[in-house]
């Protein structure tokens, strides 16, 4: 019995194949060279055709994935980032850009950039219109005080407070 390594793509006796008892074969994806060298799937596969846009492009182009070819998705990391906003906010990539631009990569709320990821989508979580792009923190407060204004009115009559208790120390 044949099984193809999911990693160099070779078809190889299953006896090649380490055992995995979570794999529907019962065998691990990728074979035993393959696994024993450590080689990552972006370096074995150097060009892959994106499955929507057609174009042809290096591997760190593209997430990886368990279920693709190869172990990386069918398509490239901006129409997944594409799919992923129209699927979830309703809005492409391109809406997105022209959002970031407008406000010149910076949050919305504290007018910071955000250093290590996109700006987040921020949207009213009752009628799903996006309202503008936020950093993590921001997000994160609006999300913890589910958008309830008095929450936080009350949060910035305690600061003040108790900034004023700090400078008469």
């Amino acid at each position: 019995m044949e099984k193809k390594c999911s990693l160099c793509g070779e078809t190889l006796n299953v006896g090649c194949f380490n055992k995995e008892s979570l794999q529907k074969s019962g065998l691990r994806p990728r074979c035993r060279k393959c696994d024993k060298i450590g080689r990552t799937v972006k370096a074995v596969i150097k060009e892959k055709e994106c499955t929507i846009c057609k174009r042809l492009l290096k591997s760190n182009n593209y997430y990886s994935s368990k279920l693709g070819p190869g172990g990386l998705m069918s398509h490239c990391m901006k129409c997944e980032t594409n799919r992923r906003l129209k699927k979830t906010y309703g809005i492409t990539l391109k809406e997105y850009d022209e959002m970031f631009d407008s406000q010149e990569g910076n949050c919305a709320i504290c007018g910071l950039p955000e250093i290590t990821r996109r700006l987040s989508v921020d949207h009213d979580h009752t009628t799903g219109e996006v309202r503008s792009l936020l950093c993590t923190q921001c997000n994160l407060v609006l999300g913890t005080v589910s958008d309830n204004q008095d929450v936080l009115t009350s949060m910035i009559k305690y600061l003040q407070k108790h900034s004023a208790d700090i400078r008469s120390i």
